[in-house]
This record gives structure tokens, C-alpha cells and sequence, in this order.
């Protein structure tokens, strides 16, 4: 569960009152997240839970001359967490209405994920079918998605492997928010270690051995979550930064140093070094400290 910061305020402003009305929220309920577990420890429910937009008076919250709807307040809002919790999944958190849930998880006798469904009120509920690979161990083949809700497409992600069991390939389709059908072909490349060194994004037209290619220079209108090729950069094993095709370099974050070995990592401390420098010189990230 989260709650307000101590000192959040909001104001409203109600019909036939003549000045808003400010109220101090802090420690009030904010959103929750409920989740259900069968005998085994496994997830069979989730659902999150926000402030209802849709009904009660609006409050608002002001800040750089901005007031932005965070919803609808009660006077009841002190009350904090239900008693007993709610299954995922209902209506309501106490104060709070579902935002999504998803339920129905089921699984294999391997403890594999085979199905689910996802549920947004008053928007769509959408069912997951999820198929999987024998290999060594399990790998995920495909996941399809199906809903009755008028205007929505069947959703379908494939992942496709080498003989390693290495995900070469996703493809996805899906129905964007805009209404349009969105068919996207991710393919990666690894390096011996098994870590991926490229990633790009694009559209495959026919099918077998006549299929082509396309790279995508990354976010279109009809692919909007699509990259432009991206190139993965380690050292040591630690990721480094991602290098875009399009110019775009993004560093990676919270970067550990590799564990201490006899080799030609030993490095002499000098005056005036820090951990940001010596970070620098040996592994060329001055994050990694």
C-alpha cells in the first residue's frame, strides 16, 4: 500500500462553496496492490487499486500554477486499510476502486504460467493463452490474447530460439490505445558469454524462406514503442551502456565491480584517487564504484 506524504494537500471546490476548501491528506490511503497465492506459493490473482475518478467531488492538487484531477476524496478517506482485505480482483480497496487486475492464473504440473485473464473496468478484459518448448528446460513460445470487447484485436507474442535455447526473436502484434494494429519483429544477437550485443526492431513481410526484413528507424506512428537498432556494451561481464543506432547513448545504472581476480585488473593506488577514478581507468564507467 501506498500512502500520502506527510504535508499533501488538496482543495475543492463544490458547488454553491464560495472559496476552495483545502485538506491535508498526508497518511491517507493512496493506491494499494492485493495479490492471492494458491497452496504452492504460486500467484493466482493480482489487482491494483486507485483513487476513483469517476464519481464523488473532484479534489485537485495545485502546484506550479498546475492543478491537476488526482481523483475523488471522501470525508471517510482516515479510513485506511479494509478489514478483511478484498480478493483481488473486487470492486473496491476500502476507498479505493480497481484500476486492473489480472486473475485466473493457471498453471502445469511443471509450475509453468499456462493462462490468464486481464481486466481493465469499463475498458476491456482481455484472456491469455501461454505454450512452451521442451528443451532442456522450459522456454517460452508464444503467448495469445483474445477479448470479446468490441474493437479489439487478438494480441499474439512468439518467441523464437537457436539450438542453444537463446531468444533470437519476438514477434508481436498488438492493438494500440489509437485503435491501430501494431506487428513489430525484435531480433537479437549474442556474444559467446551469451549476453545480447544488438537488438533491432522491425516488420517481416511473407512468410518461409521468401520472408524479408526490415529494420525500423524506431518510433512510428504505427510502432511507437519500436527502437532504433540498439548495440549493448560490457566490460567485465557488467553492462555499460546501450549505444542507439539513431545517436542516442543511454548509461547503465547501479553498476557493481566485478569481483576482484589475479589478472591484469590489479590496479597500483595513486594520490589523489577515488573510487569514480580508478572506476574510469580500469573499466572505462566511472558508475562502476
Amino acid at each position: 500500500m501506498q500512502y500520502f506524504q506527510p504535508g499533501t494537500t488538496y482543495k475543492y471546490y463544490q458547488t454553491g462553496d464560495a472559496v476552495w476548501t483545502t485538506v491535508n491528506v498526508g497518511g491517507w490511503l493512496m493506491s494499494a496492490q492485493d495479490t492471492a497465492y494458491n497452496a504452492d506459493g504460486q500467484v493466482t490473482a493480482q489487482a491494483s487499486y486507485a483513487r476513483p475518478v469517476s464519481s464523488g467531488t473532484p479534489w485537485y492538487q495545485i502546484a506550479d500554477n498546475k492543478i491537476e484531477n488526482l481523483g475523488t476524496l471522501t470525508v471517510a478517506d482516515e479510513e485506511t486499510v479494509p478489514s478483511p482485505l478484498p480478493a483481488p480482483g473486487s470492486a473496491n480497496f476500502g476507498q479505493l476502486s480497481l484500476a486492473s487486475a489480472t486473475t485466473n492464473q493457471s498453471y502445469d504440473a511443471e509450475g509453468n504460467l499456462t493462462g490468464y485473464s486481464y481486466t481493465v473496468p469499463n475498458q476491456f478484459t482481455a484472456t491469455y493463452t501461454v505454450s512452451y518448448l521442451k528443451r532442456d528446460g522450459y522456454l517460452e513460445q508464444a503467448t495469445n490474447g483474445s477479448s470479446s470487447t468490441t474493437g479489439y484485436t487478438p494480441a499474439t507474442d512468439t518467441s523464437l530460439y537457436d539450438t542453444l535455447g537463446q531468444r533470437v526473436a519476438v514477434q508481436q502484434t498488438e492493438q494500440l490505445s489509437s485503435g491501430t494494429v501494431s506487428s513489430t519483429t525484435r531480433v537479437y544477437s549474442y556474444d559467446g558469454e551469451g549476453q545480447i550485443l544488438g537488438r533491432t526492431d522491425g516488420t517481416v513481410s511473407g512468410t518461409g524462406s521468401s520472408a524479408t526484413f526490415t529494420a525500423l528507424a524506431g518510433g512510428t506512428t504505427a510502432n511507437p514503442d519500436a527502437l532504433a537498432p540498439q548495440h549493448y556494451v560490457y566490460a567485465e561481464g557488467h553492462s555499460l551502456a546501450t549505444l542507439g543506432a539513431n545517436g542516442t547513448i543511454q548509461l547503465s545504472d547501479g553498476l557493481s565491480a566485478p569481483a576482484a581476480t589475479a589478472s591484469s585488473n590489479d590496479y597500483t593506488v595513486q594520490a589523489g584517487d577515488t573510487l569514480q577514478s580508478i572506476a574510469q581507468d580500469v573499466y572505462g564507467n566511472a558508475t562502476v564504484a
